[in-house]
Order: C-alpha cells, then structure tokens, then sequence
C-alpha cells in the first residue's frame, strides 16, 4: 500500500496486526545519483557507506555509543537538491536513526553532521586517502562547504582544540553556535532563526539533549523542557511575553509565593 504525503512516498507494511510505516524519501522528481561508486571510510576506517549506482550501504556507529553500530542495506537512495542523502526505503526506527546525524555529499567526500553539535567527520572514498592532500589540510579538518546547503566551521584556541563550531546557510545567515568545552565535549548551542536567536539547547556529556530554551522575535525567553540522560521529560516552564515565569506568577498572584 502506498500513500503520497508532502511529495514523499510512504509504505506501509502490515505487521503484527498493526501497521508498521516504512519511509521512502522518494520526492516526485527523478531520483539523483551523483556520487562516484565505491565504499567510503571515516578516519578510524571503522564506519563505512559504499555506493554502487542507486543502492547504499550504511554501517556507522550509534550516536553517543562506543561499542553499538547501525548497519543497513537500501536498494536506492537520493541525493537531494541541497545535497543532503536520502537512502530509502527506511522504517521509522530506521528514519529516526538515520536523524541522529544530516549527512551530505560534497562533490568528493561524503559528509556525516552530528544533528546538535554539528561535528563533522568525512568518508573518504577508498583508495583516495593518499590523494586527499589534494586538499588544504586545515580546510579539510575544519570547514566543511556543501554545494547548496551548510558551511560548517570549527573554530580553534592557542592550544588548537575546538572551542565552538558555527553554521551558516546557503545564503549566509547564521545557524547555529555550539560551544564546547576543554575536553572537546559540546556542552550548549545557540540555534537561529532569520538571523534571530530562536533556541538555546544544553548537553549531557554523552551529547543527549539536557535543557532547551525557546525565544521569540524579540529575544525574549518563552518556553524551557528540562530532560534526564534517557531522555525521559523532566519538566516544562512556560514564560510570558516580559519572560516571567507563568507558574511562578500565579503562585504569587495567589499569595503562595
């Protein structure tokens, strides 16, 4: 059974009684295949995405995990217009796994963006290692140029450890800021929105979202969810246009406070 929604085709699956959707990021245009065929390698050489015409293969290490990996074999994939990569079809497990990181071709290499602090590691073709020299080293350790999408650079001290990442769009607005900490740890994020500040997120030290600030127009602080390292909600505030607590001035207004 298929189903059109937004451009996007979405199968379902019947399982269990239940229905189980599986994503196909298929748009209503013809499918693009511009990376060159072959297996492509993180640094480690551990992880690895191979191409052979439309299929895609994927074996990447979970995010957050040290030991635990994601593999998975798609009979087709699409690099779209901004040229992010769209591998399908995907269940939903699959999807949001696949969220956890943007990942992208840039002509040459493919390019794994972590979703929150917006690392970057590239995957190198197999057998062109030697020849990535062919590239400014600084420029390929630290600014990552996406043809259509992001501009992501890191930012270093004297001590040549990154201290903040920052992310631009094709247009040049400003993304995001991601700070980080001695250790190389992302520890906050300033996220933008038409060159505003639109979020603010803290981490946990295994990366998973802590606390996120939403603000509006005016900068003014309106909504604040707190969560614990499983990712369990923890609490939510919500403040009023002056950025005063709702709660907290209710209580007060009451006389309780």
């Amino acid at each position: 059974m298929k189903e059109w929604i937004k451009g996007r085709v979405v199968r379902t699956t019947r399982l269990l009684g239940g229905i189980l959707p599986v994503v196909a990021l298929a748009g209503c245009f013809a499918d693009r295949h511009p990376i060159t065929p072959g297996s492509y390698f993180d640094p480690t050489h551990k992880e690895m995405v191979s191409v052979y015409g439309p299929e895609m293969d994927l074996h990447f290490r979970l995010a957050g995990e040290r030991s635990r990996f994601f593999d998975g074999k798609y009979p087709s994939h699409t690099v779209n217009y901004d040229n992010s990569i769209s591998p399908y079809p995907m269940t939903s497990g699959e999807f949001f796994t696949f969220l956890d990181s943007r990942w992208y071709w840039d002509g040459q290499d493919i390019v794994r963006v972590n979703s929150r602090t917006w690392d970057f590691v590239r995957f190198t073709r197999d057998g062109t290692q030697q020849n990535s020299g062919t590239r400014d080293r600084g420029l390929q350790e630290d600014v990552v140029l996406i043809p259509g999408g992001p501009t992501i650079m890191k930012e270093r001290d004297d001590s040549d450890r990154v201290k903040c990442i920052k992310s631009y769009g094709p247009d040049g607005s400003r993304l995001a800021v991601v700070f980080f900490d001695p250790t190389g740890t992302a520890f906050y994020a300033n996220l933008y929105k038409h060159a505003k500040l639109d979020r603010m997120q803290v981490f946990y030290l295994n990366g998973r979202l802590r606390i996120e600030e939403h603000y509006d127009e005016r900068g003014v602080r309106r909504y604040r969810s707190e969560w614990d390292e499983e990712t369990n909600l923890l609490s939510t505030q919500t403040y009023d246009f002056r950025g005063v607590d709702l709660e907290d001035e209710f209580l007060r207004w009451l006389g309780w406070r």
